[in-house]
């Protein structure tokens, strides 16, 4: 079983913006949406569902 390293740029202004305003974090915005921060997979799926929102 090999396993995909996923790395994920950091944050645009506008994001980290929107993330506090509305949810606090980038953690509170995962949980919202069932996600989580410790799984890069999910991560990245929070990111997507981000970037609908920006």
């Amino acid at each position: 079983q090999s396993y995909v390293r996923i790395t994920l740029p950091p944050l645009t202004d506008a994001e980290s913006s929107f993330l506090k305003d509305s949810y606090g974090n980038e953690f509170k915005f995962l949980r919202a949406y069932g996600l989580s921060i410790y799984d890069n997979e999910k991560r990245a799926e929070g990111r997507s569902i981000l970037k609908g929102f920006i």
